[in-house]
């Protein structure tokens, strides 16, 4: 059975709207699946025209012991995981009806979205432990008087305060 959901999901602080066709045995499954993921709901229900007028592009994800199908309004297979690997879902197969992708190239595609996503994840981590230090860092050379600041200090201390969009004092 199919069954045609419309709601919202917040991503990073922002509200994206969802228009998606799930293919499951009933709608708790997928009741559960939303529930999971923290999706508003504002539609679901059976969906009785034919699927393919919905979209080509699909995906089929692993949640708990189910499997879904998800029909898609994406234009392309790398749009759709552009949009939906930040979710960190189970993909199992991403592919196009009109335009089919073989095994290999769809395992591709997600490997490589997976991996660019855990490199900007990596590169987060990573900005905000060099954030941290910064803060540290200042906060030792703020409690110090400024006259005992070094010039090399001073200087971390103007660069680290325009990062941070601080107007220095004269």
């Amino acid at each position: 059975m199919f069954f045609h959901f419309i709601g919202i999901k917040d991503i990073s602080e922002k509200n994206y709207t969802l228009d998606l066709l799930f293919e499951a045995e009933d709608i708790s499954q997928i009741k559960d699946f939303l529930n999971f993921h923290k999706a508003i709901t504002l539609s679901l229900e059976e969906y009785t025209k034919d699927p393919q007028n919905f979209g080509s592009v699909y995906m089929v994800i692993q949640f708990k012991e189910f499997q879904f199908k998800i029909i898609t309004q994406f234009d392309s297979v790398q749009s759709c995981l552009d949009n939906v690997i930040p979710l960190e879902l189970t993909l199992i197969e991403v592919n196009d009806t009109k335009h089919p992708l073989s095994p290999i190239e769809y395992q591709d595609l997600i490997v490589k979205g997976n991996q660019a996503h855990q490199a900007e994840l990596q590169k987060i981590r990573e900005q905000k432990e060099k954030n941290k230090k910064l803060k540290q860092t200042l906060a030792i050379l703020v409690s110090k008087k400024p006259t005992t600041l070094s010039r090399k200090s001073s200087i971390k201390l103007n660069k680290y305060k325009q990062s941070e969009g601080i107007k220095s004092s004269p």
